[in-house]
């Protein structure tokens, strides 16, 4: 895509390589602003990919029993609007 997210890890002082969290979470279009939840589980961002409801949408995703991201699903009208979240 145009920008896409990627996540590192830290154990104990050393960081992991950056990994592209994939299609499954980056599109096509511009994905960014990242915010992870304190737990690890939990991504939300702002994206101008399909299926939105403006110009930039809140989009989330969560890890599984896996730890695989699933796939991106937009947080509907009662937050985004036909602006830029």
């Amino acid at each position: 895509g145009s920008c896409d997210i990627y996540i590192s890890y830290k154990s104990g002082e050393q960081w992991s390589e950056a990994l592209n969290l994939g299609p499954a979470v980056n599109s096509a279009g511009w994905d960014s602003e990242p915010c992870i939840s304190a737990d690890g589980q939990t991504i939300y961002f702002s994206s101008e990919r399909k299926g939105g409801y403006g110009k930039e949408d809140v989009w989330v995703t969560h890890k599984n029993e896996r730890g695989e991201w699933q796939a991106a699903r937009n947080l509907g009208q009662t937050i985004n609007t036909e602006g830029r979240e």
